[in-house]
């Protein structure tokens, strides 16, 4: 029986870590591709009502950029206080699952929709994911040897095999019996770069658990490891439990951490609108995002527009009816009152935009 353990800390490289006993699968299926984002759009600070947070039914106010025939999609309530991550788990004992990846990928249906996926994809920029290794990997690096990994060779190119967290892996374990094998932990970042080194053609997550099973092409990967916040810091708190002292971190980060809005507009006439939502108490919302990925997934059709601290705090200071900012409304999020995001507050005035 396969032994798993996790790392206390994740090297740049997959070839460089210490990994326990599976087995890799080279031949996978291959599950749909999501599209990229389309680029961001130049956005004044013009602001529309969106609904959506906490709103039982959508509102569209005047302006509003969603405000037509269509339902507004709203975001369902959240399961635990204040967007919090689900509690951490272990599918096999020492394997800590990435739980917010291993449940978007649970989610998908036989035909998911391309912004679900871009949901799942964006779960790659928090906790660890892993590789499969062939053979022992302490004995292959003891040799000197680069380790093998599993990879699934497609018509389109060779595609790295990725996991979720250990029931991904024992899935795959069980379809091809091999026992034979490494399990390695790392950041989701770190594969993603390792996979833009080289001439792989993306990655698939969990292979073997259709349909919770997903490629990502190398396109997305490029454009969503460029766009991303390269230390990832309110995306990691977002991820952690939440606590007086998180708060606080995620509210100063804000005024330092890059930062985008969710844009539309009505017509292509039209001012671009930036999207606010409703608190369940009714209050006006401030909507913000850690990641463009994290904008198109809420799958209303928004453009991610990235935003300055300065402006940011411009626009907050210039609406007194704004009650505050979630942070990632499709989860996990965090709202944030007036109050609180005084560190953002104190910008004002200081955009040169």
């Amino acid at each position: 029986m396969a032994l798993f353990s996790k790392r206390s800390s994740a090297p740049e490289d997959p070839r460089d870590a210490k990994a326990d006993e599976v087995e890799p699968q080279v031949d996978a299926p291959a599950p749909a591709e999501p599209e990229a984002s389309e680029p961001a759009p130049q956005v004044g600070i013009s602001l529309s009502s969106f609904d959506g947070f906490g709103a039982a039914a959508p509102t569209p106010s005047a302006g509003d950029p969603h405000g037509d025939d269509e339902p507004e999609p709203t975001l369902a309530a959240a399961p635990v206080p204040d967007g919090a991550p689900p509690a951490p788990r272990e599918t096999i004992p020492g394997l800590q699952d990435n739980v917010l990846l291993e449940d978007a990928l649970a989610a998908l249906g036989e035909d998911p929709q391309a912004h679900e996926l871009i949901g799942v994809a964006r779960q790659l920029f928090q906790g660890l994911v892993y590789l499969r290794v062939q053979g022992n990997a302490e004995e292959v690096m003891a040799r000197g040897d680069n380790l093998p990994l599993a990879i699934a060779h497609r018509d389109d190119g060779e595609f790295l095999l990725v996991f979720s967290g250990g029931k991904g892996i024992a899935t795959a374990v069980q379809q091809d019996g091999e026992q034979e094998s490494s399990a390695l932990g790392q950041t989701g970042p770190a594969v993603l770069e390792y996979v833009l080194s080289g001439t792989f053609a993306g990655i698939i997550l969990d292979h073997g658990s259709a349909p919770a099973s997903v490629v990502l092409p190398r396109t997305l990967i490029e454009q969503a490891f460029t766009e991303r916040d390269p230390e990832g810091t309110i995306k990691a708190l977002l991820s952690s439990p939440r606590t007086a002292e998180v708060r606080a971190q995620v509210a100063q980060a804000l005024a330092t951490s890059p930062v985008w809005v969710a844009a539309n507009r009505e017509s292509e006439d039209a001012e671009w609108g930036i999207a606010q939502s409703h608190s369940p108490s009714g209050e006006r919302i401030l909507e913000l995002f850690t990641h463009p990925l994290e904008v198109v997934a809420v799958g209303r059709g928004d453009q991610p527009a990235q935003i300055g601290g300065a402006q940011l705090a411009d626009i907050l200071a210039g609406d007194a009816e704004l009650a505050g900012v979630v942070i990632d409304p499709a989860g996990p999020w965090m709202l944030l009152s007036r109050a609180e995001i005084s560190p953002l507050l104190a910008l004002a005035g200081t955009s040169n935009e």
